[in-house]
């Protein structure tokens, strides 16, 4: 088995390095990432008004009661399954972003489109370089789904604290010049990318395969 996976690249690959440039792991609301007190609070607790209160008395903020509710329905032994559980599903929303950026690395010299998505697998040996370019355009979907959640602008608008409403504005500003400078990292990567890995002997005689 080890063998076929030698000629193989698992999404988690990519998925990984994704994940080191997203710091916001609130998405869809899937994934909150409670410390360990307050997932305590949460077993603990015999109510969501009792969890709510617990948390108020020591000075934590409560989780959303959907939330509350998984996890004290998934049966969970401790918090490190619980946050290993939240991090496979927050890479499967992830997964989808992945997916959609793969045309955008269209000069890749590997077929994108051999692979398994059952398995969870590309067909091909990526390498570093090749990673990382599709952990960018992972997080440059991503972005772009954040920075046009129309939920979070209906939000910016209609806030009258004029405090939340310019640490809003300071959030999607943030997120607007990190997709303006990743892209720019990205084609980058891909113009070296095609330098180190291109056939110099086909471009001497004037085969660019474009």
């Amino acid at each position: 088995m080890r063998g076929d996976h030698d000629n193989m690249t698992e999404y988690d690959d990519i998925l990984d390095l994704a994940l080191v440039s997203i710091d916001d792991y609130r998405l869809n609301g899937l994934s909150l990432y409670l410390d360990e007190t307050n997932y305590n609070y949460v077993i603990e607790s015999g109510s969501y008004d009792e969890y709510k209160q617990l948390c108020a008395d020591n000075g934590y903020f409560p989780t959303k009661i959907r939330d509350y509710d998984y996890i004290r329905q998934s049966g969970f032994a401790n918090y490190t399954e619980y946050v290993e559980d939240t991090m496979r599903r927050f890479k499967l929303i992830l997964e989808g972003f992945m997916v959609r950026g793969l045309p955008n690395f269209d000069n890749c010299l590997k077929d994108l489109s051999d692979r398994n998505d059952e398995a969870r697998v590309f067909n091909v040996q990526l390498d570093d370089m090749e990673k990382s370019i599709l952990a960018d355009y992972t997080v440059l979907m991503w972005l772009d789904k954040e920075i046009n959640d129309t939920r979070q602008i209906t939000s910016m608008l209609q806030n009258k604290n004029e405090a939340h409403r310019y640490s809003e504005a300071n959030n999607l500003n943030a997120k607007v010049n990190h997709r303006i400078q990743l892209n720019e990292d990205v084609s980058t990567k891909k113009s070296l990318y095609m330098i180190r890995k291109g056939d110099w002997k086909k471009w001497a005689d004037g085969e660019y395969g474009i």
